[in-house]
Order: C-alpha cells, then structure tokens, then sequence
C-alpha cells in the first residue's frame, strides 16, 4: 500500500502546481507564454517568438504554489536557445528576484511536481 498512498501524494501536489506566464520587451505589452521549467535562477520558455541571445525581458508570472498563490515580476535575460519541432525553447536567468521570491520559489517547487510527474529541473 505504501507506493500507492506516495504516488497518489505526489499526483494530487502535482495538481496544485500551475503557472500563468507573461513576458514583455518594453513592459507595456505582455504576451502569455509557456513554461517548461522553473527554479529560482530561473525559468525555461516555450515560443514561437524570436528572441535574441542577451536581450533583456520582464515576467509576470502568477504561480499557483503547493503552499500559495504568489506573483512575481523580474526582469530576466535570455540565456540560450534550443530550436525543438518549430518552437524555440529558451533558458531565461532572473536578474533582479528578491531574495525572498527566490526561497519562496525553492519551497514551493522542493514540495511539488507538475502534472506530467518529472520532477522539475533545476538547470536553466
């Protein structure tokens, strides 16, 4: 009984997880986006937009946590990006998350697992 009782956890703390992602270049118009990873350094993006190597962006991200709901708007900068099946995937360091956010991040995500059961990976 012990593995079933652990995955049917982990699945029900996997259904508290939930992202609402928008990004921006001028913080005036916000585009929702896709999210594959998230770790407090940062986050892995899914678009069909073109972004440029080194080029600064913002993020209001509104997280739907294993604890609680919070928001979180930084200021990141594209790292790299990886071409998959037309859509670029692209690796997104925070620039400006307050120390706080950060540990918030890290808890939430210590205590959770998305829906699709792979734990998150850390590495942007």
């Amino acid at each position: 009984m012990g593995m079933d009782a652990n995955e049917k956890r982990r699945y029900q703390r996997g259904e508290h997880f939930h992202i609402v992602a928008k990004i921006s270049r001028d913080q005036k118009r916000w585009k929702k986006v896709s999210i594959n990873n998230l770790s407090s350094g940062g986050l892995q993006l899914r678009s069909d937009e073109k972004y440029e190597i080194g080029e600064t962006v913002w993020f209001d991200l509104t997280i739907q946590g294993f604890f609680s709901e919070f928001e979180i708007n930084t200021k990141a900068e594209i790292k790299n990006d990886i071409a998959r099946d037309g859509h670029h995937i692209y690796g997104v360091v925070f620039l400006d998350l307050s120390h706080d956010k950060k540990i918030l991040i890290d808890e939430n995500i210590k205590n959770d697992r998305p829906i699709g059961g792979d734990p998150y990976v850390n590495d942007v």
